[in-house]
């Protein structure tokens, strides 16, 4: 573990980043970030197999990263962390309940849910007192599937709370769908899901990440396979999802992840494409749908995006560059600029995530 005691500065912020360790990476990285120009400093690492996906709890204090393996070391670990200096220790790790889980939610502060892609199954795993992770509480697997090659069985890939919490809702890429669940609470205290809903989507795209408007009342669903962005309404008094457009992003590629400008005016959503990667820029109308106004070229694949709190910048993980991309952003359009010389040198970067010390 790097050992390193560096106090990030105010104004500062923390950057997690999980990659795939295959090409050298040691695992989970964190670094200070400067916010006006994104001028990066690594603080330590931790060696995690695979972490493609990172979790942090509301007080700063743990991360919860999956390792993306296969039947038998598919896992989940916590991560003890000092949000002031970078600092992580392992603290242990348990096993996924499926293999190659892909992503990792709070539910509330008690739980989590891990969307095992491979397994086409949605873990729920509590949370010890000491912040470690507790076995698996309960598992869900859906047969749903599409059409071979990519959708020959079940996949799940993201879940996440509806933001009053009362509901999680997860998508099935395998399966061409979304499900409601119903967040309940069992006798140990770990929170249950049970089924309320399950949504249909077009046959073949392939629903991945999604991400809610600032009020709630919008979802707007990347698919991976048909490269759209689909908009649902959502009321937070039903499960009901009503679908009220869906836009096309770019002509070819598969889609990665979608994000939300902290003011609620613009979409990001990363596109994989050899030769053709980027984040395609959406502006939001007045009746909340978006619309395509840009594209901004990037590195290699690019999958996790993250803005900064404040709005000023926007990370993209460029897995085949080996690099964390830093775009400033136009607050008034939405649109990106490569900072090139504040980008951070890692090998395969897939997830990234920000944290504000200060808050």
């Amino acid at each position: 573990m790097d050992t390193k005691r560096t106090t990030i500065p105010s104004p500062g912020l923390l950057m997690i980043v999980g990659t795939y360790t295959s090409s050298g990476s040691k695992g989970v990285y964190a670094y200070g970030v400067q916010p006006v120009s994104g001028t990066a400093t690594q603080l330590a690492a931790v060696q995690v197999l695979n972490p493609s996906y990172v979790a942090i709890n509301p007080d700063h204090s743990r991360i919860y990263a999956v390792s993306e393996n296969g039947p038998d070391d598919s896992m989940v670990a916590a991560i003890g962390l000092d949000c002031h200096t970078g600092r992580m220790r392992v603290l242990g790790s348990v096993n996924s309940c499926g293999w190659s889980p892909c992503h990792i939610a709070m539910i509330g502060t008690g739980a989590l849910a891990v969307a095992n892609y491979g397994s086409g199954s949605l873990a729920v795993l509590g949370i010890n007192a000491d912040g470690t992770v507790a076995a698996c509480r309960q598992l869900l697997q859906w047969d749903d599937h599409g059409s071979p090659p990519r959708q020959a069985t079940s996949h799940l890939h993201f879940s996440m709370p509806t933001p009053d919490g009362r509901r999680l809702i997860a998508t099935n890429l395998g399966g061409d769908c979304l499900y409601v669940m119903r967040i309940g609470h069992g006798g140990s205290g770990t929170p249950t899901l049970s089924e309320e809903r399950v949504v249909r989507v077009a046959d073949g795209c392939g629903p991945r990440h999604f991400v809610f408007s600032r009020s709630g009342t919008m979802l707007h669903v990347l698919t991976e396979l048909s490269c759209e962005v689909m908009t649902f309404g959502y009321s937070s008094e039903s499960d009901r999802l009503q679908l009220l457009q869906s836009v096309k992003i770019a002509q070819s590629g598969a889609g990665g992840d979608i994000q939300l400008s902290p003011d609620g005016l613009t979409l990001y959503a990363s596109v994989r494409c050899s030769g053709c990667d980027g984040v395609a820029i959406m502006r939001i109308t007045p009746e909340g749908l978006p619309e395509v106004v840009a594209f901004q070229p990037t590195g290699g694949h690019p999958r996790s995006l993250a803005i900064t709190p404040d709005g000023r910048l926007l990370m993209a993980a460029c897995r085949d560059s080996n690099a964390v991309q830093v775009y400033a952003r136009d607050a008034e359009s939405g649109l990106l600029t490569h900072v090139s010389g504040s980008d951070v040198s890692v090998s395969m970067p897939v997830c990234v995530k920000f944290v504000d010390p200060n808050r």
